[in-house]
């Protein structure tokens, strides 16, 4: 019986590591002492898979979207033994979720919160944002984006579908502007793991697999920002679409527009407009992925 060659983690610079699994060396091995309980084999006998080289299988199968006999190749392990190991690593990492996205706990982490969205385009009292992505499943994928998605609500507000006044025009502009941060965040996200973007090919597991997929490759996405590792930018990304979400109609009675409206009013003229736009990339994806990724891996 013929071995392959498995990986060592110990022979490959920083620059290789962070290209072939989109991690850094220090949150691949931070991470494998969260999970490891649950990836090492019960015993040492025979040629057994260690726990970091399945956790390396998978990072890479997610990054690059290669074969599965690729992916195990690339870390010395047949195409029958990757599968095992993503079912393994997949579930370790999906039972961890509230370990690594959730909401802020305390009062200063919301202000945090508010004051980096505020600082995008103006937009006060955020505490984050809600849309949606397309991961394809399979060859011959059609989808239909509608508009008219939700109601304006106290706590959720949506654009206006006809604004008349200046504030009105404003508002909706810095609307749209801070929905922008979630849109590039989906970007983010697709371009650390290939296997959810199209360009990478199509995600050819059944639903329920395929959503503990896109669930752990949030997971990691999170993990990669709290060790500040840097993406690699990959080209040909599909591109999110611009779809800007228009309010349906509503009950004029209904507390949301009344919200929307006293915002507008008391926040919205012309002399608030912010001086500047401070777009960083801490902002862009540090605020974000603390919610809106939860909310998207919900469905």
């Amino acid at each position: 019986q013929v071995f392959l060659q498995r990986v060592i983690l110990e022979s490959l610079s920083d620059r290789q590591i962070l290209k072939k699994f989109r991690l850094s060396r220090e949150a691949i091995l931070a991470l494998y002492q969260r999970i490891r309980q649950d990836l090492e084999p019960l015993s040492g006998r025979g040629h057994y898979i260690p726990g970091l080289v399945k956790l390396l299988a998978v990072l890479y199968q997610f990054a690059k979207h290669s074969f599965q006999a690729d992916s195990g190749e690339e870390v010395g392990i047949s195409q029958v033994s990757f599968s095992r190991c993503l079912t393994q690593v997949v579930r370790a990492l999906t039972s961890r979720a509230k370990e690594y996205i959730h909401f802020p706990t305390d009062r200063a982490s919301w202000r945090k919160v508010k004051l980096d969205f505020f600082q995008v385009t103006g937009f006060p009292k955020v505490l984050g944002e809600i849309d949606c992505t397309h991961v394809a499943l399979r060859r011959q994928f059609h989808s239909l984006n509608v508009q008219v998605g939700y109601a304006c609500q106290p706590w959720l507000l949506t654009p206006l579908r006809n604004p008349q006044t200046p504030a009105e025009v404003q508002y909706n502009s810095a609307h749209c502007a801070t929905r922008n941060v979630i849109e590039r965040t989906f970007g983010v996200l697709k371009s650390r793991f290939l296997c959810l973007d199209k360009s990478g090919g199509y995600l050819l597991y059944p639903p329920l697999k395929a959503a503990d997929i896109i669930l752990a490759c949030c997971i990691l996405h999170n993990v990669a920002l709290m060790h500040r590792a840097p993406v690699i930018r990959i080209g040909n990304i599909a591109p999110e679409e611009d779809m800007y979400p228009l309010a349906e109609d509503v009950d004029p009675c209904d507390r949301g527009p009344v919200v929307r409206a006293n915002l507008i009013t008391t926040h919205f003229h012309v002399r608030n407009v912010p001086l500047s736009y401070i777009i960083t990339n801490h902002i862009l994806c540090h605020v974000v992925l603390m919610s809106p990724l939860f909310i998207a891996c919900m469905f």
